[in-house]
């Protein structure tokens, strides 16, 4: 049995409503500052439309759920070995020299956890209440298995972490259950106070 892919346009979808708009960049920005901290490394955010056969951006991915009773986020982290390696090699004195498949799973997976704690954090604040689910590292040919329904409800956001080491594809599906509930979503006009760690390697 053959396995045919229809091609995407990822950004050609309905107009996001405005909570959607500004979670996503909410989400946009947490990623970068986290990544920026954890690294050490100057990290850009590009957003850059382009047609793809596939929705797999990379072999590995790191995920995780951020799940209430009004809305439902899931942030995606899309990496090759390659590049994930040399980004955390740049930051890192003694290297990756044992076992650096396991040591680059767990930092993504460590890295969605920082991101969902801390948009969770600023959700809380508008009043919107989210739990979280723990981070999961999966083959990114998974990728296909998830659902790309698109509506003025359910949206996904795609963007560029962009490194001097190379690119991540970062990834938002947001699936908006109660919008009367979360309209009121907006981009904090004050960073939220949160401890900037970085992330250790046990």
């Amino acid at each position: 049995m053959s396995l045919q892919v229809q091609q995407v346009d990822i950004n050609e979808a309905h107009e996001p409503s405005p909570a959607l708009k500004s979670l996503f960049s909410i989400v946009e920005s947490v990623s970068k500052d986290k990544l920026d901290v954890s690294t050490r490394s100057k990290v850009d955010i590009k957003v850059e439309p382009h047609e793809v056969e596939s929705m797999v951006f990379g072999k590995w991915m790191a995920m995780i759920l951020l799940c209430g009773p009004d809305l439902e986020v899931t942030f995606k982290l899309h990496y090759d070995l390659p590049i994930a390696i040399k980004i955390l090699e740049s930051c890192l004195p003694k290297g990756l020299s044992n076992d650096p498949q396991g040591k680059v799973s767990d930092f993504f997976q460590e890295l969605c956890n920082t991101c969902a704690g801390e948009v969770k954090a600023i959700l809380d604040k508008q009043k919107i209440v989210v739990g979280l689910s723990l981070p999961l590292s999966l083959r990114g040919s998974d990728e296909i298995m998830f659902s790309q329904r698109k509506n003025y409800h359910h949206q996904s956001n795609y963007w560029l972490l962009a490194t001097d080491q190379g690119n991540l594809v970062c990834s938002t599906h947001i699936d908006i259950v109660r919008p009367e509930r979360v309209a009121h979503i907006e981009v904090p006009k004050e960073p939220i106070k949160t401890k900037k760690r970085k992330i250790a390697f046990l």
